[in-house]
C-alpha cells in the first residue's frame, strides 16, 4: 500500500522570518503504514544566518501517535532551506501530517 505524506506549512508570525527556500517533504515511515497508521507532528526550529536549521532547535511540540512520526519530521525539517535570516536564529513551526494513500 502506498504511503502518501501531506504538509501543512505555516509559519510563527515573525517579521524577521526569511522564505522557505527549499521545503523537502516529510518520508512516511513504513513501520508506520504496516500498522495503518495516519498521525501528526508539530515541531518547532530555528533556522541560521545561513539559512539552514539548528539541529539542537528542532523540539517537537505535539505527535500522535507518539513514536512514529518524529524521525520523519526531523530528518524533513533538517533538509529545509531558507533565505538567510538577518538575526542569528529565526524561530518558526511547522505541521506535519501523515495520512494514507486510499488504493
Amino acid at each position: 500500500m502506498a504511503a502518501l505524506a501531506l504538509l501543512l506549512f505555516g509559519l510563527l508570525p515573525n517579521p524577521a522570518v526569511s522564505q522557505l527556500i527549499e521545503r523537502v517533504p516529510a518520508k512516511f515511515p513504513v513501520y508506520a503504514s504496516s500498522f495503518g497508521l495516519s498521525g501528526r507532528v508539530i515541531a518547532e526550529a530555528h533556522y541560521d544566518r545561513t539559512g539552514r536549521v539548528v539541529p539542537s532547535s528542532i523540539e517537537i511540540v505535539e505527535a500522535a501517535p507518539v513514536g512514529f512520526f518524529e524521525d520523519a519530521a526531523r530528518d524533513a525539517l533538517l533538509a529545509w532551506r531558507f533565505e538567510p535570516c538577518g538575526e542569528s536564529a529565526c524561530k518558526f513551526r511547522q505541521t506535519f501530517t501523515f495520512t494514507m494513500d486510499q488504493p
